[in-house]
């Protein structure tokens, strides 16, 4: 196909998105843990009441034990239609986030070194306490980004030179995942502010004050209710800048570019390419 057909591609995938958050939010609801939306998620929420209009994922951060609790959860109360894509239920897994995918569909990236081949999918993103020190906290995440290539290229140590190829290829993956929750953990477990540190984005864009979560509370997500943090506003002044509400030019609209979706209901689709993919710094 030629370029991304949002018209009928975005509200096609967003029901099937909103069928994995129903379920995601019913299964926290149910068993008392603590979500919020995130990201450009959060974003959507407040500007749109919904997704982004050329958003195509969504994104919910936990508090880390409310984050190991879901993992846990998920193995007997997930339901049959959905899956828990983790390094605890994926030989391969290479993320530092988890994903609750939708069977029987595909959601295929290709972001020009590996190809990722999910269910459509919610992202579920755990944040760790910190001390709030924009200077340490970017140190680990720096730690953080370099074990997790690590994991990444396990997936390609057929293209590594020789000997990283092999070095990468003997360290065990539960041995680098172990190593990325003692990064993230790390000393402070008493801190006043949450970092993701899985994210994207620079530390000091994804580090709030604890009481700016606050128990969260319901709002509009197209025709649903999810669950925001309770100061959003200093969310995505933090992450987007005090302009957040305002409209970005087209070009830097950004979309996870995917190279092949298939329905639950059967239905294939296939795109080109980007030319140009936008970066983490660039608005959406």
């Amino acid at each position: 196909m030629e370029a991304i057909n949002k018209e009928a591609y975005l509200p096609k995938l967003h029901n099937e998105i909103l069928e994995i958050m129903d379920e995601i939010h019913n299964l926290c609801k149910d068993n008392g843990l603590r979500y919020y939306l995130c990201a450009g998620s959060l974003l959507g929420a407040i500007r749109h009441n919904g997704f982004i209009p050329w958003d195509d994922d969504l994104d919910i951060m936990m508090p880390r034990e409310d984050f190991n609790r879901f993992i846990n959860i998920c193995s007997d109360k997930l339901g049959d239609r959905f899956s828990l894509a983790w390094i605890t239920t994926e030989k391969k897994y290479s993320r530092g986030f988890a994903k609750v995918c939708k069977k029987g569909t595909l959601f295929q990236e290709d972001n020009g070194r590996t190809v990722s081949k999910w269910g459509i999918f919610v992202d579920i993103f755990p944040i760790d306490l910190t001390d709030g020190s924009i200077d340490e906290i970017a140190q680990t995440k720096e730690r953080y980004r370099r074990v997790l290539g690590i994991i990444e290229q396990k997936d390609i140590t057929d293209r590594l030179p020789f000997p990283k190829n092999v070095i990468i290829s003997l360290i065990p993956r539960k041995l680098l995942f172990a190593m990325l929750d003692w990064i993230s953990v790390g000393k402070s477990k008493t801190g006043r502010y949450y970092t993701r540190f899985a994210s994207q984005y620079p530390g000091e864009r994804v580090t709030y004050p604890v009481e700016t979560f606050g128990e969260g509370v319901l709002h509009s997500f197209e025709d649903r209710n999810y669950i925001i943090p309770t100061d959003y506003d200093y969310h995505l002044k933090t992450t987007y800048g005090s302009k957040y509400m305002e409209l970005p030019p087209e070009e830097k609209r950004r979309c996870h570019y995917p190279r092949k979706v298939i329905f639950s209901d059967g239905l294939i689709m296939e795109f080109e390419a980007p030319k140009k993919r936008v970066t983490a710094n660039e608005t959406i």
